[in-house]
């Protein structure tokens, strides 16, 4: 049959090594490859098909860097630029599901968080808000609340520059149309308000009430201090960003746990 026009990608993300022409690695053609890929990932992960992902997973030769021993690997073998820094972050979180060494997957976390603190990447910024959440998940379903917390409260120092990088890479993608007035603000918002709604959930579990109800009651309060015109601007924000799922429904839910 017809050979996908992502396999040469494809291949070359799982056999590693060379230097890719110009051509292959076209943004919009990885882009699509990446969320193809991703895509494919969440499934395996959403059906509980462990097996299947940590065999797909061990093939991707340029993340080995970070689901592997860390004695195995070192600071130099670091990957090539055009592979985001999600896809490693989605692999190494994964390895809590599809290793036996369940610390590996903090241990990759930890490795990518140092490594994009370490890099001139201009989006570096959503970047470390993206392993940040992540290192939240993971520590939440390791029953680490305080380690959880503290992932939770990293996010908020990175959330202004964020989402000026987020709306940036929005526009570029829809010729250049200029931010429109209030919309980094309300993204900042609307991503402040689920932060400490979760924070507020994971204090509910420690039995703090009164400092979840602080919590949630402070959510509340900016989201309605958000001018509806400027909410709306959010939907124009691709829907998988992991801060802005949804975020009036989580206050009222919330709100109704105490």
């Amino acid at each position: 049959g017809p050979t996908s026009h992502y396999q040469p990608i494809y291949n070359l993300f799982v056999k590693g090594g060379g230097t890719a022409p110009s051509s292959l690695l076209h943004t919009d053609q990885v882009q699509e490859f990446v969320e193809i890929l991703l895509l494919q990932g969440h499934a395996w992960m959403q059906m509980r098909r462990y097996k299947e992902l940590g065999q797909e997973i061990q093939t991707w030769s340029y993340c080995q860097t970070y689901t592997t021993s860390a004695t195995t690997t070192t600071s130099n073998e670091r990957p090539p630029t055009w592979i985001p820094w999600n896809v490693h972050v989605f692999a190494a979180a994964s390895l809590q599901y599809t290793s036996s060494d369940k610390a590996l997957a903090s241990t990759g976390l930890w490795k990518i968080r140092k490594d994009i603190e370490m890099s001139s990447d201009e989006s570096k910024v959503l970047d470390l808000l993206h392993v940040d959440h992540a290192l939240s998940n993971l520590f939440l379903a390791q029953g680490e609340w305080r380690m959880a917390l503290e992932s939770l409260e990293r996010m908020v120092e990175f959330l202004p520059p964020a989402a000026r990088v987020l709306w940036s890479q929005h526009n570029n993608k829809n010729n250049n149309k200029p931010v429109p007035e209030g919309a980094i603000q309300a993204l900042v918002h609307a991503a402040q308000c689920e932060i400490w709604s979760r924070q507020g959930r994971l204090l509910l579990q420690m039995g703090a009430l009164e400092g979840a109800q602080t919590l949630f009651e402070q959510a509340q309060s900016l989201w309605e201090d958000v001018p509806h015109a400027e909410s709306k601007l959010l939907r124009q924000i691709p829907p998988a960003h992991c801060l802005i799922q949804q975020v009036e429904p989580q206050l009222h839910a919330k709100l109704g746990l105490l």
